[in-house]
């Protein structure tokens, strides 16, 4: 059986760099770009985890955490952070990926 998580992160980059990751353990992953859009998201699905961005444009890291602590139906499930320091690791790894696949289709 598939695992569902849920990813809250607004940086469309590094939230394709993480959704293509995990398609490879063969997660069903489900992206919100807003903390309020991950809320709803996980009021009406059943997520086995969380990964949840830093600097959401409505709402910190605290304020969607404490709202899922709040509601009965999401106060289980688990939230992995992701610090600010490791949203520019993505970004670099991403920058890295693309590097190396266009040294790869070129054959070099």
């Amino acid at each position: 059986m598939k695992r569902k998580i849920l990813l809250i992160e607004h940086d469309f980059r590094a939230a394709f760099f993480i959704m293509y990751a995990l398609a490879r353990t063969e997660c069903e992953v489900k992206l919100a770009t807003t903390g309020q859009e991950g809320l709803n998201l996980a009021t009406t699905v059943r997520f086995d985890f969380i990964i949840l961005g830093a600097n959401l444009p409505d709402m910190n890291v605290d304020e969607v955490c404490d709202k899922l602590k709040e509601r009965h139906f999401t106060r289980k499930i688990p939230v992995i952070p992701i610090p600010d320091e490791m949203a520019g690791q993505i970004r670099q790894a991403e920058h890295d990926f693309y590097t190396l696949a266009q040294y790869e289709k070129r054959g070099l």
